[in-house]
């Protein structure tokens, strides 16, 4: 009985230990290789699933026009890009100026959609944040 008790016992020899050490250090060193995961706040592409983007679509459609002045300053293009599309489908005057601020955003896609809400809204003051943002990229200058 005593033989078969140690014969279920594994025995750690040392060139067992040295080829799970070997292991551990292969598996640490290719885990280290890969590269950590970067979120790409740029994109403006969305899914009609994501909680975030139901949400501006429903205060849209409830034209709650004061809940989408929030999302306006979102890090992600998708979010800013649906919220100014938003506040332009309600053609709430009011939201001209938060809206032109997006005229400078760093991605055209929010640019475009902000001069394009702003034109949805066809209010006299949107018209010179309009003409200040083309100036710069007119070829006939200023």
């Amino acid at each position: 009985m005593k033989n078969h008790q140690t014969s279920i016992r594994t025995k750690i020899r040392p060139e067992n230990l040295y080829v799970w050490t070997w292991i551990l250090f292969v598996c640490a060193w290719i885990s280290a290789c890969v590269p950590p995961e970067i979120k790409d706040y740029s994109i403006t592409h969305y899914s009609l699933q994501d909680p975030e983007v139901q949400k501006i679509i429903n205060l849209q459609d409830a034209r709650l026009t004061d809940s989408l002045y929030g999302f306006l300053q979102d890090n992600r293009a998708h979010i800013r890009l649906l919220a100014v599309r938003g506040l332009g489908n309600c053609k709430d005057s009011n939201a001209i100026e938060r809206i032109a601020a997006l005229l400078k955003d760093p991605i055209e896609a929010v640019r475009r959609q902000a001069a394009f809400s702003l034109g949805l809204i066809g209010h006299p003051k949107a018209e010179s944040p309009l003409i200040q943002a083309f100036i710069p990229v007119d070829s006939a200058g200023p």
